[in-house]
């Protein structure tokens, strides 16, 4: 019915890059809690878009501690001076390391109301500045 690279795509979502929301470089504190082990843990957001981010630490996590993919967390995303954003996110992929101890994860923000959509896309734009 349609041609093999067709079928790959319909197969494939993370080959569809004109679905995907732009990426900006950043280099923003968050806290994380995972909704499994309620202990404040700090990482970074080292990239992210209007839909997740790539975030990383240096703490070190057990086995029984690490994150893992469809884990729920709670964020709490610094936004710039005096602003803050809370919002739910979703454990998609572990991506490994950025550099040597840090762990590295990719998190697709989840239950995002009309408010945070907004003051995500007008930090979007502060960056672009």
């Amino acid at each position: 019915l349609f041609r093999p690279n067709i079928r790959l795509l319909l197969r494939s979502p993370e080959k569809r890059w004109w679905l995907q929301s732009p990426r900006k470089r950043v280099n923003v504190p968050l806290e994380v809690y995972s909704l499994r082990d309620t202990r404040k843990k700090s990482f970074v957001a080292k990239d992210i878009s209007e839909t997740g981010a790539l975030i990383s630490t240096d703490e070190d996590f057990s086995d029984e501690n690490s994150l893992v993919e469809g884990d729920m967390l709670d964020l709490r995303i610094s936004l710039g001076q005096l602003r803050n954003m809370t919002c739910q996110a979703r454990v998609v992929r572990k991506a490994g390391e950025v550099k040597e101890g840090d762990s590295c994860y990719g998190v697709e923000f989840v239950n995002m109301d009309g408010i945070k959509t907004r003051n995500m896309k007008k930090f979007f734009k502060h960056l672009d500045v």
